[in-house]
């Protein structure tokens, strides 16, 4: 049986749809990282024109339709209802970097736990889900549906590929921007989509993709991170392996030590100027303590359920 720390496990991720408190949603409590200038830009539903009626007391005045109250010769407003749902894009990063851990469990599974949370968080706000998965060489393409069917679908794909991790497997640089452009041609306005990964393949390339995507849809980048990338802790001579070849190396050596931080930072950087340039909230989580709690306390909320 497969270590539910290591690879992600179905019945772990379906067990989160129980977990509440917190939401990606246009209302955020005070505390949360997506209020203020992300949260300015979270859009919440779009709306439907439904008809035009006489003006009465206390209606938006920025609803008025001057051309119809011409031709009508008294005030008339534009009545608008909330769409039932909305679409939630999970752009989900599943290449052989993601197979890495040191603590509670590999970013795999980190990343894994991020798109469960928001797959059942936007179910149970009546919105649409779909997901995009992605590694080096594949693409896995779900289109938004409102059902529990589809989230269990779309998490029974993630295990599959995150299952096909392992030792030895060469890393390559994920397909990132090909999943970009995928749901370019599917969030045509008001989606909710969510980036979760490492960083890896954050690009030159990437930034007129995110810059048009967020132009009329909120995006979110859930930035998954192992806590030894960003200090190598100093515990002298180590070994370490990937199932076929073995490594001999001092930890304490400050020249890789600051390799791996400045490898970290790279790719913790790329993400953080997507974030001021195109308003593309961040949301950094870490693979020592499960997701739900750490999603809840940036979010500005209390987590129930599993891992609160």
């Amino acid at each position: 049986m497969a270590d539910p720390r290591v690879f992600p496990d179905l019945d772990a991720l379906v067990r989160l749809q129980v977990a509440s408190g917190f939401s990606f949603r246009a209302s955020q409590p005070r505390h949360s990282v997506l209020r203020g200038r992300h949260g300015s830009r979270l859009r919440g539903r779009g709306l439907n024109f439904e008809e035009l009626r006489g003006y009465q007391p206390g209606d938006d005045l920025r609803h008025v339709d001057w051309r119809a109250s011409a031709r009508r010769g008294e005030a008339q407003v534009r009545v608008y209802t909330e769409e039932r749902d909305r679409s939630t894009w999970l752009l989900v990063n599943l290449a052989q970097g993601m197979f890495f851990g040191s603590a509670h469990s590999t970013k795999a599974v980190a990343a894994a736990e991020f798109a469960a949370l928001a797959a059942w968080r936007s179910l149970a706000s009546g919105d649409r889900v779909g997901a995009i998965l992605f590694d080096e060489e594949q693409l896995q393409v779900y289109r938004p549906l409102r059902t529990h069917a589809q989230v269990v679908r779309i998490l029974d794909a993630i295990v599959a590929l995150g299952r096909s991790l392992r030792p030895g497997r060469a890393p390559g640089q994920p397909r990132l921007n090909d999943a970009l452009e995928r749901v370019l041609r599917f969030a045509r306005h008001d989606a909710l989509v969510l980036l979760i990964g490492d960083g890896a393949g954050v690009g030159k390339d990437t930034v007129p993709l995110v810059s048009r995507l967020s132009r009329h849809n909120d995006c979110i980048a859930g930035l998954v991170y192992d806590p030894m990338e960003r200090d190598l802790p100093d515990a002298g001579p180590l070994r370490a392996t990937d199932g076929t070849a073995d490594w001999h190396f001092d930890s304490g050596a400050g020249a890789l030590r600051r390799a791996f931080r400045e490898d970290f930072e790279r790719r913790e950087l790329a993400l953080t100027q997507l974030s001021r340039r195109r308003e593309l909230a961040l949301l950094p989580v870490h693979t020592a303590l499960p997701v739900a709690g750490q999603l809840a306390r940036l979010l500005g909320a209390r987590a129930t359920g599993p891992g609160a």
